[in-house]
């Protein structure tokens, strides 16, 4: 009985979750990029942010990248799909004022990664 509890409690807190993970994309058009800022850009219907995370396709991700730390998370809800890639770089990664010279290098093999499982879903830059 204590099992069928659980799996009701699951199987609702994962219908809510999926509900309040679904937007309407309510920020498509805002924002803009900025010279020395490489994640400054437009929210459009492709791509937008919301709860913490970005809204990729139908992908739903985190990409954070500090001091000499980059990740990239997606999850594809309609295919149950998660991922995730962590990578560290060295100074010469940085220029003389600390800023990174390339954008997170998990990105593009977290990318790959999640194109190679859901050919059907790509993650793109939209």
């Amino acid at each position: 009985a204590a099992d069928a509890v659980v799996a009701e409690a699951v199987a609702r807190v994962t219908e809510v979750s999926q509900e309040l993970l679904k937007t309407e994309k309510a920020l498509a058009g805002f924002g803009s990029t900025l010279p020395g800022c490489v994640t400054c850009r437009a929210m459009t219907s492709q791509i937008s942010y919301g709860l913490g995370i970005w809204l990729i396709g139908d992908w739903l991700l985190q990409n954070p990248s500090f001091g000499g730390d980059g990740a990239f998370m997606a999850y594809l809800p309609a295919r149950n799909i998660a991922l995730g890639v962590a990578v560290t770089v060295d100074e010469d990664a940085f220029d003389d004022h600390g800023n990174f010279l390339t954008p997170n290098a998990a990105e593009p093999i977290g990318s790959a990664i999640g194109n190679l499982l859901a050919p059907e879903s790509p993650i793109g830059a939209g």
